[in-house]
């Protein structure tokens, strides 16, 4: 029922891709899945492991900083925007900061990455802050975290705070409006943005033989 109500919308893992940013999809690939013309992406090994990580990683996140976690948040649950229900986000866990009253008023958002390559603090991955971003101005929250385990070079945990930016909000949504009306409702196939996209829209120019 969960995977069934998140095709009725845009979830805050597509942002990025729809803005560009993700290194794993584009908004053509994203598109012709949901439109049904290709499958869905195949759960990986590396995802897997993300899913089993997720209780770690976010027991560190709680005892690095202080806050305390919002179990119930843990299940499959869903956020929808009352004026523009195309929107909706499922983070992966709420907390509360360290010294903070457990109220609704006080939520943050938790975001827990598991990924094989170095992280800057710094510069976290843009697909990472578009996702954070768009989660936070769904539901109306103002300040997040980013939690991660990373092998490079070694077994490493760490976080990065991430405070919701409105004009970044606004950006992320105009950009997901448009996909959702244009290219989902309207069926407007979207730009090549590399070759491999270009083979998916013109598959007649490969010698297959």
């Amino acid at each position: 029922e969960w995977l069934r109500e998140r095709l009725k919308g845009i979830g805050s893992s597509d942002a990025g891709t729809i803005m560009g940013a993700s290194p794993f999809s584009t908004p053509l690939r994203l598109w012709r899945q949901r439109m049904g013309l290709d499958p869905p992406v195949k759960e990986t090994q590396a995802m897997r492991n993300g899913h089993f990580l997720e209780p770690a990683v976010a027991e560190y996140f709680a005892d690095a900083t202080g806050a305390a976690i919002e179990y119930e948040s843990e299940g499959d649950w869903m956020a929808v925007d009352d004026d523009s229900p195309w929107l909706r986000v499922s983070p992966d866990r709420l907390f509360y900061p360290e010294g903070f009253e457990q109220t609704k008023e006080n939520w943050c958002i938790l975001e827990i990455k598991s990924t094989s390559k170095p992280v800057d603090k710094a510069n976290l991955p843009l697909y990472w802050v578009c996702q954070v971003q768009y989660q936070m101005g769904v539901m109306g929250i103002g300040m997040a975290a980013i939690a991660w385990v990373t092998g490079f070079p070694r077994l490493t945990m760490d976080h990065a705070w991430v405070r919701f930016n409105p004009a970044f909000y606004a950006t992320l949504k105009g950009a997901v409006d448009r996909f959702w009306k244009d290219n989902i409702l309207g069926g407007v196939e979207p730009e090549a943005l590399d070759p491999a996209d270009t083979l998916l829209k013109y598959p007649s120019s490969v010698d297959r033989k």
